[in-house]
């Protein structure tokens, strides 16, 4: 009669480290950009 409460441990610990490593992938797509904008910025001044 346990058994609904038994967690589903297998495909959310897979889906967790999928979405771990696209926001990795993200955050240092986020900064790169950044630093080019900040670049492009600065040598325009």
């Amino acid at each position: 009669m346990e058994q609904i409460s038994r967690p589903i441990i297998k495909p959310v610990s897979w889906f967790t480290k999928l979405l771990i490593g696209l926001g990795k992938i993200l955050f240092a797509i986020i900064i790169i950009l950044a630093l080019i904008g900040a670049y492009y910025l600065w040598i325009k001044k």
